[in-house]
């Protein structure tokens, strides 16, 4: 679970585990999201725009990249494999989508708009 600043993970009963409770980076605008992309298990966290990223013992995922989105993430962000690729999808209130890799790489970026008009509102 995390609180707008901090990264917890317990045990079932109710102890913290070792390597946890984790600072974030900026606060969290929406809850984590937990995969399991390859047999590898991590955290990814939106924080305001950009995607804060752990292993299960807490320690900060290095490789990746940490791209700034145009503006703050809206909601938890999505996993999902398609064609045999993950992807992380994150939506902000500029009416952007953003699918990374698992690495952080923008594999692509869509603007939402209606009629030419791109907007500005929340869309899940």
């Amino acid at each position: 679970m995390n609180t707008r600043s901090r990264l917890y993970r317990f045990s079932p009963d109710g102890k913290l585990i070792p390597g946890f409770s984790v600072g974030l980076p900026s606060n969290a605008s929406a809850g984590l999201t937990l995969t399991n992309f390859n047999n590898e298990k991590r955290i990814y966290i939106p924080c305001s725009n950009q995607i804060a990223v752990y292993d299960l013992t807490g320690k900060k995922i290095e490789d990746w990249k940490n791209p700034s989105l145009d503006s703050k993430i809206l909601f938890d962000l999505k996993a999902a494999t398609i064609a045999n690729q993950n992807f992380i999808i994150a939506g902000t209130s500029q009416g952007s989508v953003y699918f990374f890799n698992e690495d952080g790489t923008l594999i692509r970026k869509e603007e939402l708009n209606v009629n030419g008009q791109t907007l500005k509102n929340p869309i899940g």
